[in-house]
C-alpha cells in the first residue's frame, strides 16, 4: 500500500492527475476508510476541474478524519470552486480552529472574503496571514554567532519593514522582555563594519532600573527578509491585499502594496537562483579539487562540449588539478571547471578570481580586495566554504560529479 501511495504521489506532484486517480482508485480496494486516500482523490478532482467530485471525495476525507487542517483546508477549497462560498468559509475556520497560525487558510479566508465582497474583513485577514507567516520564520531563528552575516544594505519598502519590525515586537512579548529596540542607521553601519556581535540576531540586556530588554541587530533585520522575500507566499499575499484594497475604492494604498509585491519579486531574484536560496551574500563558490576533463565535438561548429568529472575522493593518476565554479546555493550546482596542470597554478587562480566573485544585488568590492582581506571578510561574516559532503550520500563510495561546459575553438 505504502508504494502505491508514493506512486500516486509522485504522479500528483508531477502534475498527472488522471494517473495518479486511477492508482487512488485501485488503493480504495484495499481500504475504504483511509481519510488520506480520499484526501489525494479529491486533489486530483479539484485540479481536474471537477468540483462536485472533489466535494464529495474531500467530505468523506474530512468525515474519516476531522482533526487534520489540510484535509479542511482543501474540502473549503473545493466548495469555493465550486463556488459554495459560504460553506468555504466555515472549512476554513474549522480548519483554524485547530491551527490558528495556519497561514494556507487565513489565507483562502481572505480570498473568499474578498470574493464575497468583504472588503474590510478580508484585508484584515491577510494581514493576519502576513503576520503569522513573518512570526513563523521568526520562531525558527537560532540565535548564535555561527549565523551568516547577510550584506545588501538597507531595506528600501516601508510595508516589508513594518512586517518585519513587527516580527521583533512579536519575539520580545513571546520572550516576556520589557522592552525591546533596534539600530539606528549610524549603529547600523558601526556594526557592518566591525561584526562586533558576529551572526547574532539579538541581545538581551539589563536596563538600570532593572527591565529586561532586547536589543535587535542588523543581522535580524536582513536575515528575516531574505527568508520572507524567497516564499512566494509572502508576494502573493501583498498582492492579494493590493486587489482587496483596489477593489475597495482605495487606489492610493493599494499601489503601496502592489509596489510591495514588485520590490520583493525583485529581492527574491537576487537572493535566490532557480527556486533555492543563496547560501549567503556570494553567488558563487570556489573550490580546489582534481578531476579528469574529457573533450567532445558540439552540436554547433566551432565548439568542443568539455566534460570534467570532479573526484571528491580518491582521484585517479591521470587526474588534473582543477578549480570548480559552483553556484552557492544548497545543492551547489556546477558552473565551470578550470583545469591545470600543477596546484600551484590551481591556487593562483583562486586567489585572483575569488575576491571578484558576484554578490547578491550586484554588490562588488571597489576596489577588489586582496585575497587575504577576502579570506578575512568571508571568515568575519561566517561564510563557509565549499561542502561536498552535504550533498553526497554519506554510502556514497565514490562521490563525484560531471559538470559539463562548452568551449569555442579556432578555425
Amino acid at each position: 500500500m505504502d508504494e502505491r501511495l508514493s506512486k500516486a504521489e509522485n504522479l500528483f506532484q508531477r502534475g498527472k492527475f488522471e494517473d495518479s486517480l486511477a492508482i487512488l482508485i485501485e488503493a480504495l480496494e484495499f481500504d475504504k476508510n483511509d481519510a488520506y486516500i480520499w484526501y489525494l482523490m479529491g486533489q486530483c478532482h479539484r485540479w481536474l476541474d471537477d468540483y462536485d467530485e472533489a466535494v464529495r471525495c474531500l467530505s468523506k476525507s474530512v468525515h474519516l478524519d476531522d482533526q487534520e487542517p489540510s484535509f479542511l483546508q482543501a474540502y473549503g477549497v473545493a466548495f469555493q470552486k465550486a463556488g459554495d462560498l459560504d460553506r468555504a468559509i466555515k472549512q476554513f475556520r474549522r480548519a483554524l480552529e485547530l491551527n490558528p497560525r495556519y497561514i494556507n487558510s487565513i489565507n483562502s479566508l481572505a480570498l473568499t472574503q474578498r470574493m464575497k465582497g468583504e472588503y474590510e474583513n478580508s484585508i484584515k485577514n491577510y494581514q493576519i496571514a502576513i503576520d503569522n507567516l513573518v512570526r513563523n520564520y521568526a520562531d525558527d531563528m537560532n540565535n548564535d554567532e555561527s549565523q551568516v552575516i547577510w550584506w545588501f544594505g538597507a531595506l528600501e519598502n516601508d510595508i516589508c519593514r513594518e512586517n518585519i519590525f513587527s516580527a521583533a515586537l512579536y519575539l520580545a512579548a513571546r520572550d516576556d522582555m520589557d522592552n525591546c529596540a533596534w539600530p539606528d542607521g549610524e549603529s547600523a553601519e558601526k556594526e557592518f563594519n566591525t561584526k562586533a556581535h558576529k551572526g547574532l540576531y539579538w541581545r538581551d540586556e539589563t536596563t538600570n532600573d532593572g527591565q529586561s530588554a532586547r536589543v535587535f541587530l542588523p543581522n535580524f533585520f536582513d536575515s528575516l527578509f531574505v527568508l520572507i522575500a524567497c516564499n512566494d507566499l509572502y508576494r502573493t499575499i501583498l498582492e492579494n491585499i493590493a486587489v482587496a484594497l483596489e477593489s475597495s475604492g482605495d487606489e492610493l494604498e493599494s499601489e503601496k502594496y502592489f509596489g510591495a509585491a514588485r520590490f520583493v519579486t525583485s529581492m527574491k531574484e537576487q537572493f535566490s537562483f532557480e527556486g533555492e536560496i543563496y547560501n549567503d551574500a556570494r553567488q558563487f563558490v570556489l573550490h580546489l579539487c582534481r578531476g579528469t576533463v574529457e573533450e567532445y565535438p558540439a552540436g554547433t561548429p566551432n565548439t568542443l562540449e568539455v566534460r570534467t568529472t570532479i573526484y571528491h575522493e580518491d582521484p585517479p593518476r591521470n587526474s588534473k588539478w582543477c578549480v570548480a565554479t559552483f553556484r552557492n546555493i544548497p545543492s551547489y550546482k556546477g558552473y565551470r571547471v578550470d583545469a591545470f596542470d600543477t596546484k600551484e597554478e590551481a591556487m593562483e587562480c583562486i586567489k585572483n578570481i575569488d575576491p571578484t566573485t558576484p554578490l547578491i544585488g550586484g554588490r562588488a568590492f571597489d576596489p577588489v580586495l586582496s585575497y587575504e582581506k577576502y579570506v578575512d571578510w568571508k571568515q568575519a561574516h561566517n561564510f563557509k566554504e565549499f561542502d561536498w559532503q552535504s550533498v553526497f550520500d554519506p554510502a556514497d563510495e565514490s562521490p563525484r560529479e560531471t559538470i559539463v561546459t562548452l568551449r569555442e575553438v579556432g578555425l
